[in-house]
C-alpha cells in the first residue's frame, strides 16, 4: 500500500542535494554509499516506445534509494499548487521494491521535502508487464493540499468552492498533507525514488519505466516544470549520485 513520507535530507549527490525516503523512514542527514549490488547481465529493451528506463541493482536484505530527478534554479519554483502525476511501470514487479515521486527545496532550507506516496511495485497496484506491453500506473505527488511553509498539516475548514487560498494553495478543501519544513513555492529538486525493503530476499535488478510526467497548476511560462512525454530524449531527467546503489543505470530513453 501507498505510504506517505516527509523528510530533512541531508547534501550530496550529483544534483546537489539528497533524500531518503526508503522503507517509510523519511530522510537521511548523511550521505554514503548504499553497499555493492549485483552487477546486472546487459537488458535488453523495454516493450514501449517514448519512454525512459532507470535499471537499480539492489542487493539482498538491505533498503536502499536510488533517485532521478529534475534541478530546477537555485531560486526554487512555486509549486504551490501543483500536482505532478508520473506514469511509471516496471518489468520487475516485487512486493519488497517501491517507487516514490518527491519534492525538495534547497542548500538553504537543508533540502526539506517530501516523498509520498511510496507505492510498491505490485499487481495489486496495478503493476505488470510482458515480452511486449508493459502497464502504466499514475503515481500523484500531491503539493497543492500540501500544508504551506510554516504551517502544520491541519483540516481545512475552507469549503472547496469557497476556500480563497488561505491554506496557501489547498485545492481541494478537507486535510492539509504535512509539509515536512519544506515550502513548496521554492521547489529546486523534483524526482523519483526506486527504493527496495530489508525484506527483499535475493539480489534483483529492478526495471523501472516513465512513460510520461503530468505537471498541473504550475506557471505555464516556467519551462524547467513543463510535462514531459521522452519523445526525443530523456528532457532534462537525470541520475542522482547521491546513496546510488552500484550499477545503477539510466535514464536511457527508447
Amino acid at each position: 500500500m501507498p505510504t506517505d513520507m516527509t523528510a530533512n535530507a541531508g547534501g550530496g549527490g550529483s544534483a546537489g542535494a539528497g533524500g531518503s525516503g526508503s522503507a517509510g523512514t523519511g530522510g537521511s542527514n548523511s550521505g554514503g554509499s548504499a553497499g555493492t549490488s549485483a552487477n546486472p547481465a546487459p537488458l535488453g529493451p523495454p516493450p514501449c516506445t517514448g519512454c525512459v528506463e532507470m535499471d537499480v541493482p539492489f542487493v539482498a536484505n538491505t533498503a536502499a534509494i536510488a533517485m532521478y530527478n529534475f534541478v530546477f534554479p537555485a531560486t526554487g519554483v512555486d509549486m504551490t499548487n501543483a500536482t505532478v502525476t508520473w506514469s511509471i511501470g516496471t518489468l520487475t514487479p516485487s512486493a519488497d521494491v517501491y517507487v516514490t515521486p518527491f519534492a525538495q527545496n534547497g542548500t538553504d532550507l537543508n533540502y526539506a521535502g517530501v516523498y509520498r506516496p511510496q507505492t510498491l511495485l505490485t499487481a495489486a497496484n496495478g503493476f505488470s508487464s510482458t515480452a511486449t506491453s508493459v502497464n502504466f500506473v499514475n503515481v500523484v505527488l500531491d503539493l497543492a493540499n500540501t500544508a504551506p511553509f510554516g504551517a502544520a498539516a491541519a483540516t481545512d475548514a475552507g469549503a472547496p468552492a469557497t476556500d480563497a487560498g488561505a491554506d496557501g494553495g489547498n485545492a481541494g478543501g478537507g486535510a492539509l498533507l504535512d509539509n515536512g519544513g519544506m515550502d513548496k513555492s521554492r521547489i529546486v529538486q523534483l524526482g523519483l525514488q526506486i527504493g527496495s525493503l530489508a525484506t527483499l530476499a535475493a539480489p534483483t535488478t529492478v526495471r523501472v519505466v516513465v512513460d510520461k510526467i503530468d505537471f498541473q497548476g504550475v506557471d505555464p511560462s516556467v519551462t524547467v516544470a513543463r510535462d514531459r512525454d521522452f519523445s526525443d530524449g530523456v528532457q532534462e531527467l537525470t541520475q542522482n549520485t547521491y546513496m546510488l546503489p552500484a550499477g545503477s543505470t539510466g535514464p536511457t530513453k527508447y
